[in-house]
């Protein structure tokens, strides 16, 4: 009977530790890492963009997930504020850089009018942009949401399926069957739309060209040097993109014409093996109802945000 109490006492006690120990992997994560260098953006007198402010943030590794959304006054990353804080999304004032809300189990974030949108597993959860909860949707037969595109009112979401959704109500309005060109989510995880164009940055490190794309007949526009490590950002007549040789391109959006070089110092040492800062997050976010570009380095662990004169 003793043996028999303390086989309960000592199960009793594996399951209090594992249920611990669960609460302090989700409060206290592993240390998010350290930034590898502090940079300054050197410009001209005659720059198109103006510094208003630079915050230290915590986001996760690779291209694969879009970490940076802004509109409307609103800057959305996926990430943390602080080295040991939890994965969430976070909101920040986009003129000031002070944090709004937050909210945690989020893995992507995109925007549309009033809204912010975030995937956690299999389900897609739509948010005000106060932070209020407006719907969620579990999408059936899916184990894992790998990216998603909200554009023109809809949201594409790729689960090795493919998902159409009323960015409004969280509705499923279709289930196709194939990829299709009129599918946002198309032409990658991190594209951009504006009116009848499409902008396409760096993928991977193996396909690392920023691509402009007519949407309607989809022929290609104009193309970059394969140099580049962002994604595109763009208001209606600017497209930027960050490149390995540590510049910020500022080009015309239309032809792709070269307007202005920004130098990123000191140096990303994209390449280099030994710190592997080709692992960190480098991404751009534009926020067209303020004209605010906001550039995310991620071995330094900076967001910058800079007002845009066209």
């Amino acid at each position: 009977m003793i043996r028999k109490n303390g086989l309960f006492l000592f199960l009793g006690f594996l399951i209090i530790a594992f249920i611990v120990l669960a609460i302090e992997a989700k409060l206290y994560p592993a240390n998010w890492a350290g930034a590898l260098t502090t940079h300054t953006l050197v410009q001209q007198d005659t720059s198109h963009l103006e510094l208003l402010w630079v915050q230290t943030v915590f986001t996760d590794n690779g291209y694969s997930r879009r970490q940076l959304a802004a509109t409307e006054g609103n800057v959305f990353f996926i990430g943390s504020l602080s080295q040991r804080g939890a994965s969430g999304l976070v909101a920040l004032d986009g003129e000031t850089g002070h944090k709004r809300w937050r909210v945690s189990d989020s893995e992507t974030v995109d925007v549309g009018p009033e809204m912010v949108y975030v995937n956690y597993r299999n389900s897609i959860v739509a948010y005000s942009l106060t932070g209020e909860k407006v719907w969620q949707t579990r999408l059936f037969r899916a184990r894992h949401i790998s990216y998603f595109n909200a554009v023109d009112g809809k949201l594409y979401v790729d689960t090795g399926g493919y998902y159409i959704l009323d960015a409004l109500t969280g509705e499923l309005l279709d289930n196709p069957t194939y990829l299709n060109p009129e599918m946002a989510i198309y032409y990658g995880n991190t594209a951009v739309f504006m009116g009848q164009h499409v902008f396409r940055g760096g993928e991977n490190i193996h396909e690392s060209l920023a691509v402009a794309i007519n949407r309607q007949t989809r022929d290609i526009l104009w193309r970059t040097e394969n140099n580049v490590i962002s994604n595109v950002a763009a208001t209606e007549s600017l497209a930027f993109v960050i490149t390995y040789e540590d510049e910020l391109l500022i080009m015309d959006a239309k032809t792709g014409k070269l307007l202005e070089r920004i130098q990123i110092e000191p140096s990303i040492n994209f390449f280099v093996r030994e710190t592997q800062p080709y692992t960190r997050v480098y991404q751009l976010a534009v926020d067209q109802a303020t004209q605010t570009l906001y550039v995310l380095l991620g071995d330094s662990n900076q967001l910058f945000a800079f007002r845009i004169h066209e």
